[in-house]
């Protein structure tokens, strides 16, 4: 892990007796098996390729985390999942992923490069076997969505603060896929339109293959190039065509350093985005930090993503923090809510 960054943050808040309750509510931590029944509760909410509403998927990916974080798992096979716990009820708000080895020599990346011309696409089918970290399902349950904690958000960006905290486990180069729009009964029309007609398959079945990480179909099923007349415009793809709900998803990537790559699922026509790693501003202006205690009347300080690991499990959250003279100052009620001990070090970003 690097050390002594300098941490830039813009947000801050006034520590107070009035702000600190609800920012020590929540805490972001690796899944455990108790959470498999709240996480299927999570996966009915949405279609997610990583995080599907089957419960024995759910305790194999549960199981992975866990060995991943303590570092049982080979390198290809880690698997990092977490969660967002609500204290004041003991619920799980959501959960989020992320893969070391997302694409690799046994795993392939198949994709579609999109090129404009003029009122048409040209969609050209590639593969690559270069291997890459990936960002999985993403979920906040519908209760706890448009709050100002930003809880969305915290979920999303803590998978990234891991990546920061531990760049030796992951590639140089992170990849996520938005997913793509469908009409009102939830048909997504490019598979209906291209994948569907190539393969005879309906989108569940091909998702049931993909679900196996078997893709091989794409290499067999799909011409190398197709091209999309103007007519066809509701299915070309460009930056905007990006689910509804996935919008504030796609704002966090780009804040973040991620970028469209002109790229796109062949199966969905969901967007590809990437960033090399060192270029991903959690790890830019993240940083190590031992940890002190900050009165509450004193100082003003930042609104920051904290994370540590404790016994071979992941813990972190969303707090104000003053960097003081190389030492992290957090207030007290902090301190206590996350167990930490006098002078432990955590890594500390900037949440904005």
């Amino acid at each position: 892990m690097k050390f002594i960054r300098k941490l830039r943050c813009r947000k801050s808040v006034k520590s107070s007796n009035h702000t600190l309750p609800s920012m020590i509510r929540f805490l972001l931590r690796s899944a455990e098996f108790s959470d498999v029944s709240a996480l299927y509760h999570l996966a009915s909410q949405a279609a997610l390729l990583n995080l599907p509403p089957d419960r024995r998927i759910l305790e194999e990916k549960v199981d992975r985390s866990i060995r991943s974080f303590s570092d049982l798992s080979s390198v290809e096979d880690a698997e990092y999942l977490f969660v967002l716990e609500d204290r004041e009820t003991n619920g799980i708000a959501g959960a989020s992923m992320i893969r070391p080895y997302y694409v690799s020599f046994t795993r392939p990346h198949y994709y579609f490069r999109v090129v404009q011309k003029n009122s048409y696409q040209i969609l050209k089918l590639g593969c690559t076997t270069e291997a890459m970290s990936g960002i999985g399902g993403l979920i906040l349950d519908v209760n706890y969505r448009g709050g100002v904690q930003k809880l969305g958000k915290q979920i999303s960006l803590i998978r990234l603060l891991y990546a920061a905290m531990f760049p030796d486990k992951f590639t140089s180069f992170i990849l996520s896929e938005l997913m793509a729009p469908v009409d009102d009964n939830g048909v997504n029309h490019f598979w209906e339109k291209l994948g569907r007609r190539f393969t005879g398959m309906k989108y569940d079945k091909a998702l049931a293959f993909a679900r196996q990480k078997n893709r091989s179909f794409i290499h067999d099923y799909f011409p190398d190039e197709l091209i999309l007349s103007a007519a066809e415009q509701p299915i070309h793809r460009s930056r905007e065509a990006v689910m509804i709900s996935g919008k504030g998803e796609q704002h966090i990537l780009e804040k973040t350093g991620f970028r469209y790559l002109h790229t796109v699922d062949p199966m969905d026509g969901g967007l590809h985005y990437g960033t090399p790693l060192q270029e991903m501003t959690l790890f830019a202006e993240g940083n190590s930090y031992p940890v002190k205690e900050a009165k509450l009347s004193t100082g003003e300080m930042k609104l920051s993503l904290i994370g540590m690991i404790r016994d071979g499990r992941f813990q972190g959250g969303c707090v104000p923090v003053r960097i003081d003279g190389g030492m992290a100052r957090l207030p007290l009620p902090v301190i206590r809510f996350f167990g930490i001990r006098r002078l432990d070090r955590i890594f500390i970003a900037p949440f904005r």
